[in-house]
């Protein structure tokens, strides 16, 4: 199982588990070896409908345009998920960039996985647009990163402290009776030649 909040290091022992024990590259082949039984049968469907029951053969034409249709999309869709997985699980990001072992290791795992849905692609030919990989995070961007955070933090804290000061202010200074203009003492003074 992947779990996605886990440190890269972890990850990386997650992505060795999944490409060693070959459980995925096993379904994907199963699956391919699966499409291809229902591409056969299909055709073999068709045969025989167009010799027993040839008024039927173009309502069994698009029942196997649909079914097969269904499953290319079903197989695409697979396709781009585990991609969208392994761009996912398998970069490191801009808070991670420092663990350059772990994210050697990250690559390699995923450099083999990669290749396991590249053969899943090509084997049933799916349209899938280019995939280039995500990239790790490099340190300039976890500096970058650290950057923004550390901004805004230090934002939010001189607003806090702001609030907090105006409030204090209040608290100290002392008010006016009603009705009473008069102006403090203090400021009157300095108005004085």
């Amino acid at each position: 199982m992947l779990e996605a909040d886990a440190s890269p290091g972890a990850r990386a022992d997650q992505l060795a588990d999944v490409l060693h024990k070959g459980r995925l590259l096993e379904t994907l082949q199963l699956l391919i070896v699966a499409q291809q039984s229902l591409f056969l049968w299909q055709r073999l469907r068709l045969v025989q409908v167009q010799t027993i029951e040839p008024q039927h053969l173009q309502q069994t034409i698009a029942s196997a345009r649909a079914t097969l249709s269904e499953q290319y999309t079903a197989d695409t869709d697979l396709a781009a998920r585990l991609r969208q997985i392994l761009d996912r699980h398998a970069v490191l990001s801009p808070g991670e960039a420092h663990h350059k072992l772990a994210g050697r290791a990250l690559t390699k795992h995923r450099d083999g996985l990669a290749a396991m849905v590249e053969a899943f692609i090509a084997a049933r030919n799916l349209q899938i647009e280019q995939w280039t990989g995500a990239r790790h995070a490099t340190l300039g961007e976890a500096w970058s990163a650290a950057r923004t955070r550390t901004g805004a933090a230090v934002t939010a804290g001189r607003r806090r402290l702001a609030r907090g000061a105006s409030t204090v202010a209040t608290w100290v200074e002392p008010k006016q009776p009603p009705g009473s203009d008069a102006a403090d003492p203090a400021e009157a003074g300095e108005r004085e030649p």
